[in-house]
C-alpha cells in the first residue's frame, strides 16, 4: 500500500465500548473521528446521549426503528442520515440489530457526508484545499458495497466493501468504479471548507 493511503477493514477492529454501545474506530484524525457503532434490539442506553462540543453525523448501514431526542421520534432505517449537534440528548430505539457509520468533529468545523452511488466508469477527483491546510487533514471515505479504485497518479489501489480509507491532504487522486457493478461509497468531511476539495472529473 502507498504510504500516501491508509487503509484499515472493519473485520480488523477489536470492538469497545462507547458510551454503551459496541464500537469500532478506523480513524482519530485532527478534526475527523470515524468509526462504527453496533446496536442491539431496543433501548441502546439507560441514560440520553449527548455530546459536549462534538457534532456527529450518523448514517444507517444496516437495521431500522426510531430515534428519539427532544420528545420527537423519528424513523430511521438503511441509508437514512441523521445529524446530531453539540449538547444534543437522543437516543436509538432499533427495531432490528443496527450498524451506524458514525462521522464526528468539533462543533466549529461540523462534519459532512456524502454518499455516493458510482455506476460503471463513473470516478470524481479530489485535490487539495488550498482554502485551509488544517481542514484538508479532515476527509476519509468508507466502501458501503462494491470494490472502489483509488487512482493516484496513475497507480490504483482498490479498496472492498467495509474498508475505511485516508489519503494525505497533498494528494491530488481520484475514486473510481472500474467494474459493471455499482458501488457506494461515503465520504467524511470536517468543516464547510473541506467540501471544496471535492471537484467534478470530466472523462476525455
Amino acid at each position: 500500500m502507498d504510504p500516501q493511503v491508509t487503509a484499515i477493514h472493519e473485520s480488523q477492529i477489536s470492538l469497545s465500548i462507547w458510551q454503551g454501545w459496541l464500537y469500532k474506530r478506523f480513524f482519530l484524525r485532527p478534526n475527523l473521528t470515524l468509526g462504527i457503532a453496533e446496536l442491539r434490539i431496543g433501548r441502546t442506553a439507560p441514560e440520553l446521549r449527548r455530546h459536549s462540543t462534538d457534532q456527529v453525523i450518523y448514517y444507517v448501514l444496516d437495521g431500522c426503528g426510531q430515534f428519539i431526542s427532544g420528545g420527537l421520534r423519528e424513523r430511521f432505517e438503511v441509508g437514512k442520515t441523521i445529524s446530531v449537534s453539540a449538547q444534543q440528548s437522543y437516543e436509538f430505539n432499533p427495531d432490528q440489530p443496527t450498524r451506524l457509520l458514525c462521522v464526528s468533529a468539533p462543533a466549529t468545523l461540523p462534519p459532512q457526508i456524502t454518499p455516493r452511488l458510482m455506476l460503471g466508469d463513473d470516478r470524481e477527483l479530489f485535490r487539495p484545499n488550498t482554502l485551509s491546510v488544517r481542514q484538508t487533514f479532515s476527509k476519509c471515505h468508507f466502501v458501503v458495497s462494491g470494490v472502489c479504485s483509488v487512482n493516484i497518479a496513475g497507480t490504483l489501489y482498490e479498496q472492498s466493501a467495509g474498508k475505511a480509507f485516508y489519503i494525505n491532504p497533498d494528494v491530488e487522486y481520484t475514486l473510481e468504479n472500474r467494474h459493471s457493478t455499482a458501488i457506494r461509497v461515503i465520504n467524511a468531511y470536517a468543516g464547510t471548507a473541506a467540501r471544496e476539495a471535492e471537484q467534478p472529473f470530466n472523462a476525455t
